[in-house]
């Protein structure tokens, strides 16, 4: 007689008849739900050794340094399935270390067998549930407009312990769920599903629960109170009385008189504490107390050169020192004072001094050179056959580079030796330079305006380059006898005296006050030079771009 045995090595006809009534109580007693599926992190556009990009995968790790999946893709079919959970109470729970509120967190039960046959794998960690039966459709903001769905995300799933049958199979799969929240793992969600079901799209589903605006809103507000409470670094010192001292440094007496000196009236003498000879080393000094603000609220003159005839005792400001330095003349010399270390401690592109540069500096630190060249500035410019450069363009200031476009490259670009801005672009799968600055005008008088058949012509003194191109653009202003001249137009032809555009109407007039501009070409004859690099690194890091290894920010 075989021995009695619930448990069986394979599933039988028992296993079958347990979990299609499990499955029956889900359909009985179970409330929908709407999944959205997670298929992996987003294809990244940049790899490195800690963030591998490559295909999308389930079990991928976009960052590998702080094991982060970060900018989550999610399916765009909603799947429909049953569930059971248990509803809490939103109590505080003061058990712990602290006030906890313990109705966020929900245990959800699903039947094993339909949950594969519906989404095609188990739900993990990850995806994102949709409660239909909690939409809040009376919101307390009345400006919210939309019933407030509902959403969820898994953060933890395994069989369930009441899943177990008699037979020791497994039929039932459990997530832990918490609260969906607006931020990047789920905007591929939140960003491409509408606010309401009405068909009105003018409203995103993250645009309705994000708490962004708010947040922002009170850190403007914590900000601006803090900037009335404590508006520069260090220590306030403008309220502390500084006694004066002689040359020899010891104490003075502010008057500097006494009653056995007889004047005639006051305009005799003019001894106060400000004819004192004041060193650096009397202010009250200490962490971040330098104002460059004289001591006792005495006057002070600013400059970038100190006077050619200063008084003894007098103060002054040297606004070219990085930070700004408060002098004083003892007679003989400008003795320090002290600099103006304290600053704003709101980051502003104001703040000159080395505690804030710090903070705003964005320059960039560029390496590992990929090309260079230098351009002489030429209405036509044919590059040579060995040269980087594939193209120049006057009129655009634009020079295209035989370098693959890499949107991670850099350019440091100088016109007569002197740095200049630019923008990279991609030009038919070639780096674009474009210079934007900072250029200025040249401007030439005009000595005559002259419109024939709808073209204007002016004239002025014969440059010894042609001072404008075809296509460029320039500025006529001051006509005052035809106003129509005035403006700004591209050049359909030129010479070294005069320039021709479109201007409709006859039109004609001789111009004695009246300007032209170049609209801020580079100049003829100037040296352009470039440099691609292909490491770029950014001087002031985040913390997580600092922790990496080095050759994964190249």
């Amino acid at each position: 007689m075989p021995r009695l045995s619930l448990y069986k090595p394979t599933k039988g006809n028992d296993d079958k008849f347990i979990n299609k009534t499990m499955s029956e109580m889900f359909t009985v007693g179970g409330v929908d739900v709407y999944v959205h599926k997670y298929l992996g992190p987003l294809a990244q556009p940049n790899t490195s050794a800690t963030e591998p990009g490559g295909a999308t995968s389930i079990t991928g790790i976009q960052d590998l340094l702080f094991l982060e999946n970060r900018d989550r893709k999610y399916d765009t079919s909603v799947y429909t399935m049953r569930t059971i959970y248990r509803i809490n109470d939103n109590d505080f729970d003061l058990t712990q270390f602290g006030l906890f509120l313990t109705g966020d967190t929900m245990f959800s039960v699903f039947h094993y067998d339909d949950m594969i046959d519906v989404i095609g794998r188990k739900l993990m960690i990850g995806d994102v549930l949709e409660m239909p039966n909690l939409i809040d459709y009376y919101p307390i903001d009345e400006g919210v407009g939309a019933a407030l769905k509902r959403f969820y995300v898994v953060n933890d799933a395994s069989r369930a312990a009441e899943g177990f049958a008699a037979t020791y199979w497994p039929h039932l799969w459990r997530c832990k769920l918490q609260p969906l929240v607006d931020s990047q793992e789920y905007k591929d969600i939140l960003d491409n599903l509408p606010a309401t079901d009405s068909g009105d799209n003018t409203n995103t589903l993250g645009e309705v629960i994000s708490t962004y605006n708010k947040y922002i809103e009170i850190n403007d507000a914590i900000v601006t109170r803090a900037e009335q409470d404590v508006p520069k670094s260090g220590y306030d010192t403008s309220t502390i009385y500084t006694e004066a001292v002689g040359s020899d440094g010891l104490p003075a007496d502010p008057g500097a008189l006494d009653a056995s000196v007889i004047t005639d009236d006051a305009s005799d003498t003019n001894h106060d504490a400000s004819a004192q000879t004041l060193t650096n080393t009397v202010k009250v000094e200490g962490y971040l107390t330098g104002d460059a603000l004289p001591p006792n609220g005495a006057t002070v003159a600013a400059g970038i050169a100190f006077p050619n005839a200063p008084g003894q005792g007098d103060y002054y400001l040297r606004l070219d020192y990085i930070p700004n330095r408060l002098f004083r003349y003892d007679g003989r010399r400008w003795v320090k004072v002290e600099d103006a270390v304290r600053t704003n401690l709101t980051p502003g592109s104001d703040n000159k001094t080395q505690l804030s540069s710090f903070i705003n500096d964005d320059n960039k630190f560029m390496s590992n050179s990929a090309a260079w060249d230098a351009i002489r500035v030429s209405s036509t410019y044919t590059p040579a056959a060995n040269a980087k450069t594939l193209s120049f363009t006057l009129s655009t200031k634009t020079v295209v580079v035989k370098v693959p476009y890499n949107r991670n490259y850099g350019v440091r670009t100088k016109l007569n030796g002197e740095y200049i801005t630019n923008t990279i672009s991609n030009s038919s799968g070639n780096i674009a330079i474009t210079i934007t600055g900072p250029l200025y005008p040249r401007k030439l008088r005009l000595t005559s305006a002259i419109s024939t058949g709808g073209n204007a012509t002016v004239t002025f003194a014969s440059q010894s380059t042609t001072p404008f191109v075809v296509g460029q653009t320039i500025q006529v202003a001051g006509v005052e006898s035809a106003t129509q001249f005035n403006g700004s137009w591209t050049v359909l032809q030129a010479n070294a005296s005069s320039a021709t555009y479109t201007l409709a109407g006859n039109l004609t007039g001789t111009i004695l006050s009246a300007t032209i501009a170049d609209g801020s070409p580079l100049p003829i004859g100037s040296l352009l030079e470039y440099t691609v690099y292909r490491h770029v690194v950014n001087e002031r890091q985040g913390l997580s771009q600092a922790l990496r290894p080095s050759a994964d920010n190249i």
